[in-house]
């Protein structure tokens, strides 16, 4: 439970970062930008949230389905490699933070 509350948490504090700006920092309440990296981890930490919960609804033992796991696995994969590119510069043209 503490894992999913946690999640939450850093999820809507990089929501209100995004939208209104955090009172901390050099620039205090202006939005910083968002970019492909930032979406990315967020979205994992949604994930996270989603798995904590059904582990919690679920409450039973049992295994994980090989296909679905990597499946799962290839798609993280292939979208933390996106997010590191984006934050090392390559391929502007689509994975550059908005202003």
């Amino acid at each position: 439970m503490l894992g999913a509350a946690g999640n939450a948490l850093i999820v809507a504090l990089w929501g209100v970062d995004r939208i209104w700006g955090l009172p901390l920092g050099p620039t205090p309440w202006k939005p910083d930008p968002i970019g492909l990296g930032d979406i990315v981890t967020s979205g994992f930490e949604v994930l996270v949230v989603v798995a904590c919960v059904a582990l919690l609804a679920r409450r039973q033992g049992g295994a994980l389905r090989p296909a679905p796991t990597i499946a799962f696995t290839a798609s993280a994969l292939v979208l933390t490699t996106l997010s590191l590119l984006s934050v090392i510069g390559v391929g502007r043209s689509f994975l550059t933070p908005t202003q």
